[in-house]
């Protein structure tokens, strides 16, 4: 069994994190439509019309309208989403092969029997 190095994981947990920090718009039901709602322009909203609504900033600002995403709108959100994942776990696969790279480099200079080397 190989260990493997605790560099492998951080710079996922770095992009997780910095992800969290930064609130990007997704798509929110609301009335039987979907929005872009989430950001800090429109981290609140209500109802203007039967496809729009108005957004306001966390201080309870106003910050403009959106309208409703279009089946289109939607079906590129999902797309680009999927690409994204795809993308993060090829750096996934990319960081564990650097991590089992690295952790054979430690063990062919260590003696042998060196715990976690075999």
């Amino acid at each position: 069994m190989k260990v493997k190095q605790p560099g492998s994981v951080l710079p996922l947990l770095c992009v997780i994190i910095l992800m969290q920090g930064c609130a990007s718009a997704s798509p929110y039901r609301y009335n039987g439509k979907y929005y872009m709602v989430g950001d800090s322009s429109c981290d609140r909203f209500s109802r203007r019309t039967s496809n729009t609504i108005n957004c306001f900033d966390s201080d309870g600002n106003p910050t403009g309208y959106r309208e409703a995403m279009t089946d289109q709108d939607i079906q590129m959100y999902n797309a680009r989403q999927a690409q994204a994942d795809r993308d993060l776990k090829e750096q996934q696969r990319q960081n564990d092969r650097q991590a089992d790279r690295n952790h054979d480099n430690y063990c062919s200079m260590m003696p042998k029997g060196t715990y976690g080397c075999n």
